[in-house]
């Protein structure tokens, strides 16, 4: 089955780019950039990855540059070079990820080997909690861009995941696609505006999936697979929750406090059970 197609009405807009969270400045405060785009050239297939310290910025990926593979890091695991991620971000011991991803959409007449794969990855794996808001550009909006006037988008597969914190997710509208969720001591909370657009297939031990957008079960049927947009959600000691990315619905603050206060306790709590697992396991 193939997605539906995201116009430039699709796109990012002045209203939306207005209320842009200045990455840089806490997670309360709002900058309005009045349709300035972060200053920052456009990268492909980036990786950053630390142990400790909280990750935040803002990149533009163009998912369509063709990046030299003396340039390239290396595949994470389980990548192979036709998945190898636009944008990875990991923390992996002590902080949290506050990202804004600007998406460029790709050329009309486009024939590169990256342009082969038609399909934009996103990652992002945290230790603390995640947030990340995805936001399309539109060339016609900005003169640097005008050139790349394109009428559609590639779909989006987007992995995120927390070990101590919420994963708060801001989608742009024209997300049409599955939504697979994993919680195991926190829940699952979507917008208002996006519970009128899901269609739920299941909901067992933490593990749920949604569709969100228009369902065609019988265009789907007939591909055998579904191909368009595609969100994997974990949290392993918080909630997973997803907005529209021009919803005014910023995290809730004191609920990831409690989170980051209480992270020493569940660290120490995965500790136990480890220690009482390799117990078991050296006395039999």
């Amino acid at each position: 089955m193939q997605p539906e197609k995201a116009s430039l009405l699709d796109c990012v807009d002045e209203e939306t780019l207005s209320s842009y969270k200045d990455p840089q400045a806490g997670s309360s405060s709002l900058k309005s950039v009045s349709g300035i785009l972060p200053d920052v050239r456009p990268t492909n297939f980036i990786q950053l990855s630390r142990d400790i310290k909280t990750l935040r910025g803002a990149w533009i990926i163009d998912p369509a540059m063709v990046v030299p593979s003396p340039f390239l890091p290396s595949l994470r695991v389980n990548e192979t070079e036709e998945t190898r991620s636009n944008i990875s971000l990991d923390v992996s011991l002590w902080g949290a990820i506050h990202a804004d991803i600007f998406l460029l959409s790709t050329k009309k007449d486009s024939t590169s080997a990256t342009a082969q794969r038609q399909k934009i990855y996103i990652q992002g794996h945290s230790s603390g909690t995640l947030t990340m808001k995805l936001i399309l550009i539109c060339p016609v909006q900005h003169e640097a861009f005008r050139d790349r006037a394109a009428e559609t988008r590639w779909p989006m597969r987007i992995s995120c995941s927390s070990v101590v914190g919420n994963v708060n997710i801001y989608l742009p509208r024209s997300f049409r696609g599955l939504i697979d969720t994993e919680v195991t001591l926190g829940s699952v909370r979507f917008s208002d505006a996006m519970k009128g657009l899901m269609t739920q297939f299941a909901h067992k031990n933490g593990v749920q999936r949604h569709f969100l957008g228009d369902f065609d079960a019988n265009a789907v049927q007939s591909a055998g697979e579904w191909v368009g947009d595609r969100l994997r959600a974990e949290a392993m000691t918080g909630s997973v929750r997803i907005f529209f990315n021009d919803e005014d619905v910023p995290p809730d603050e004191a609920e990831d406090k409690v989170f980051m206060r209480s992270r020493w306790f569940w660290f120490s709590v995965l500790i136990c059970i480890f220690s009482v697992s390799l117990t078991v396991v050296f006395a039999m």
